[in-house]
């Protein structure tokens, strides 16, 4: 009994990271803590085969992984997944107009949005950020409301336009493989995506002249603004 105990402790652990990874669509999730609550679990597993035998080696190791699923949990939240610095752009100030290419290959300007109403301007990580596409894919489940309050997203990162039409995604994504759009911005997260320069997660509400009335810039690369909240603001 003890050493399935430990056993499962060890499995439970990389449950805990496997189940909060698949539930980065849920905003709760996403931003706050509870998913440190699923380590509960290994927890329970560990301290029954702890209680029945002390001693052995499966015991310890079932310990080690533990404290080095939750330690690096914590040390993710905290240190490994921050980022700092200032945007380039203000609140209440016109953000700079750019040029690039949308999954289609087509050149595009935000002013192109912009002139015809607000805009919900995202710049994300890359295709394979899995926080990133929960957020993504969280937008895209209410583009219909979006379009009604005609409001037009966008979302910018370091991709290729035939990277971002493989996301299927019902608004354009346009593509900054030299991130000369995410510099001017003042959002490049340097090696901050598998050792490669990428884009600080961002997201910028625009009115139609380029003002910008609000932006969420994250300073940990898992938290994101919910849905609900972006229209609380587009209803101010």
């Amino acid at each position: 009994m003890k050493r399935a105990s430990f056993v499962l402790s060890m499995v439970a652990t990389a449950g805990a990271w496997a189940t909060d990874t698949a539930l980065l669509d849920s905003p709760a999730f996403r931003n706050g803590w509870w998913s440190l609550l699923f380590f509960l679990l290994p927890l329970g597993f560990l301290a029954l085969g702890w209680t029945a035998d002390r001693k052995g080696k499966l015991g310890a190791a079932a310990a080690i992984v533990f404290l080095l699923g939750v330690g690096g949990y914590v040390l993710y939240r905290t240190v490994l997944g921050r980022v700092s610095g200032s945007p380039a752009v203000e609140v209440g100030r016109k953000v700079p107009d750019f040029e690039l290419k949308d999954q289609d290959g087509k050149s595009v300007e935000l002013s192109d949005f912009t002139g015809k109403g607000r805009v919900v301007l995202v710049f994300f990580r890359g295709t394979g950020c899995p926080i990133c596409r929960g957020q993504l894919r969280e937008i895209a489940g209410r583009i219909r409301d979006f379009e009604t309050s005609r409001v037009q997203v966008v979302a910018v990162s370091r991709l290729t336009p035939e990277q971002a039409r493989s996301m299927e995604l019902p608004f354009p994504v346009l593509a900054d493989p030299e991130l000369e759009v995410t510099k001017k911005y003042g959002l490049l997260h340097e090696k901050g995506y598998l050792f490669r320069d990428t884009a600080r997660p961002a997201t910028l509400l625009l009115d139609p002249d380029r003002i910008l009335r609000r932006i969420w810039m994250e300073s940990e690369i898992r938290t994101r603004p919910p849905v609900t909240e972006i229209f609380e603001e587009l209803r101010k």
